[in-house]
């Protein structure tokens, strides 16, 4: 009788202590992910050309379970406009142990940021934020044409301790093609692409010249894009609190039953 009366006295305490116990507290940890060009540095050389078309297109994409957002389709937002002005599609949903944000903007640049941080749950979260222009164009003339722009990349991953996970891309990519039979298109990019994990943290940064040359011959006609991608995830994947209490009180459930067997 006393050996049933200790083994339910000990599984009525390890049951209140799983309930009364606080809820695990994690360091806030984030991922951070900047793509930007800097359409001032917009260079046009070699044959001269008309412009027949211009749009400019912001994506701002969001996923966070902990928000209601699900795990399917993310939410999503995105405009156009026929011109080279500046359009914005941005995106935020968080409270005070997740969230993500992002944003895409084509004013003076073309901007894409992305976020996700975690502050204090088991709560994965994701975004990510494109913004691009493009145009088409007829050739005026025989000749080379030379298109350049400058970019600026950076990432910000930040973890604090064991089973913490962040994840970020930043991408910056110029490209030019020509029409027809011979059509062909070339391309010049540059991306960061960074992880960091239990308890590591860490900055890169990077800048340089995008730059697409492309011959052409009178009236053919042709394609250019610029775009900015960038994307965060955070992903923490601790051993609750409660998990443990619950291992170590069953240890000491069948620790103290074993002793009183070998006793008996």
């Amino acid at each position: 009788m006393l050996k049933k009366a200790i083994l339910l006295f000990m599984g009525c305490f390890v049951w209140l202590a799983l309930i009364l116990a606080p809820p695990a507290s994690h360091a806030s940890f984030y991922s951070k992910s900047t793509a930007r060009i800097d359409w001032s540095s917009l260079s046009i050389s070699g044959i001269e050309i008309e412009w027949t078309s211009q749009e400019s297109h912001p994506i701002a994409q969001i996923q966070d379970p902990n928000n209601q957002t699900g795990w399917g389709l993310p939410l999503k937002k995105d405009d156009w406009t026929a011109s080279w002005e500046e359009r914005e599609a941005s995106l935020s949903v968080g409270n005070t142990q997740s969230g993500a944000s992002s944003l895409a903007n084509t004013g003076t640049s073309l901007n894409a940021e992305a976020s996700a941080w975690s502050g204090g749950g088991d709560y994965w979260a994701w975004s990510q934020a494109d913004a691009l222009r493009s145009g088409t164009f007829t050739a005026l003339g025989d000749g080379n044409l030379t298109i350049s722009v400058d970019y600026y990349l950076s990432q910000d991953l930040h973890t604090d301790s064991a089973g913490q996970y962040a994840n970020g891309t930043a991408y910056a990519s110029l490209g030019l093609s020509r029409h027809g039979e011979d059509g062909l298109m070339i391309c010049d990019e540059d991306g960061l692409y960074h992880k960091v994990y239990n308890g590591v943290s860490g900055f890169w940064e990077d800048s340089g010249t995008l730059a697409v040359t492309l011959k052409f011959t009178k009236d053919q006609e042709g394609s250019f894009l610029a775009s900015v991608k960038s994307c965060a995830e955070v992903s923490p994947v601790p051993v609750p609190s409660t998990i443990l209490l619950f291992a170590s009180g069953l240890a000491g459930v069948f620790a103290i039953g074993r002793k009183r067997a070998l006793k008996g």
